[in-house]
């Protein structure tokens, strides 16, 4: 509320959450220190396969860790902290009609994409970024469906994938105390 009364936009699909992170497990998750901001942390999830979410935390020690989540469960409190969800791949490439095509932007890397996707909540569902290499440098293209999908072999540096969004939590559900007899 008190957002809202100073003016900001609380938007309805946030991709980040500060104060939460999830269970690492040490056969599947990963961890880098010496990351020194939560961008290069979730580009870093971006690139890597099978990364569902990122957490980067301050440390005094290593400049900051990026925890990288394969299975990302069992969300908890977290001190100097913030986590994202990553979009889900596309089994291809959208191959998408006009009347799916939300608009087309110029976007740097992919996390340009992903946040102009979330800024159009309820619209946007997923995205196609075409990186260096693809026949659209560095363009982004924000989608409503994609319900035909394009095998990737001929299409290189194109990734289109479905945004995720942190869904709503009260974070007071974590600050309780057992009761015992």
């Amino acid at each position: 509320l008190l957002s809202l009364c100073a003016g900001q936009h609380v938007p309805s699909c946030p991709l980040t959450m500060k104060g939460v992170t999830w269970q690492f497990n040490n056969d599947t998750d990963n961890s880098m220190v010496s990351v020194p901001n939560k961008n290069l942390c979730y580009e870093q999830c971006l690139k890597t396969e099978g990364c569902r979410g990122a957490t980067w935390q301050l440390n005094d020690i290593a400049q900051g860790v990026c925890f990288l989540f394969n299975n990302p469960k069992d969300l908890r409190m977290c001190h100097y902290c913030e986590s994202a969800i990553a979009p889900i791949p596309v089994d291809g490439v959208c191959n998408s009609s006009d009347d799916d095509i939300i608009d087309m932007y110029d976007a740097n890397n992919e996390l340009e994409c992903i946040k102009r996707c979330a800024s159009k909540p309820g619209e946007c569902q997923f995205y196609s970024y075409f990186g260096e290499g693809s026949v659209l440098p560095n363009k982004c293209m924000l989608l409503k469906t994609c319900a035909d999908v394009t095998n990737a072999e001929g299409c290189p540096d194109i990734h289109s994938k479905q945004i995720q969004c942190f869904p709503p939590i009260q974070k007071e559900c974590f600050n309780y105390k057992e009761l015992s007899d």
